[in-house]
Order: structure tokens, then sequence, then C-alpha cells
């Protein structure tokens, strides 16, 4: 699911507006995962409003350098397929509308590529 927001829009509005998008679309959600920017009154909000756990993934404390988190490296590799594609490889579209459609595509594009293989 992708919901594009503004640059302005700090990560815990912007993840409001997922969670409120979530609830009609995946009824047997039950977890979570965010990174540690999607911490403090947002997992209560989360567990309150939707009884969702809102689990943070944090980075392990003593290890310096790159390290792979669990499940996180997943969404990290999604937004490294959107530099093989040149539309997305920057934020050119002045229009929220147009960049939704257009990480849809290209998450089309990746899809028919492995459907094809």
């Amino acid at each position: 699911m992708a919901v594009v927001t503004y640059t302005e829009l700090i990560y815990r509005a912007g993840a409001k507006l997922v969670m409120e998008q979530l609830r009609y679309k995946y009824s047997r959600l039950k977890k979570i995962l965010a990174d540690g920017g999607y911490t403090g009154k947002l997992t209560d909000w989360v567990l309150k409003g939707f009884g969702w756990t809102l689990e943070t993934v944090h980075k392990v404390s003593g290890i310096a350098g790159f390290n792979v988190l669990p499940k996180r490296w997943v969404v990290e590799q999604t937004f490294g397929w959107f530099n093989f594609n040149r539309r997305q490889a920057k934020d050119y579209e002045k229009n929220i509308v147009y960049s939704t459609a257009f990480v849809h595509l290209t998450m089309c594009r990746i899809m028919l590529n492995r459907i094809k293989k």
C-alpha cells in the first residue's frame, strides 16, 4: 500500500493517514513493523484505535556500520528498486496524486517483470 505525503508532514502524522486506510483493506492485520521514527504515543494510538500492535525495529546497540535488521531490509530493498525507474529515482512530481500513481506503476512493472521470468 502506498501513501504519498508532503515532505513537511512528520512521520507520526503520516502514519496515522496510513493506519486509517489500512483499517478497511486488511481485516486480518495484527502487527505492524516500523522503524524508530514511529515511537511514542503513536504505538498506544494504534493499539487503542485499531487493536494492532505497532512494533518498532531498532538498531542493535554496540554494532557500528551497516547491519541487516529483521524485516526492515524488505522495505529498504523496495525503495532501492525505485531507483531503477527513472521517474522514481528523484522526486520530479509536483502533485501527490501523480507521485502515488507512479509508485503504483513502478510496483506493477516490478511484479510483471517477476512474472515474466
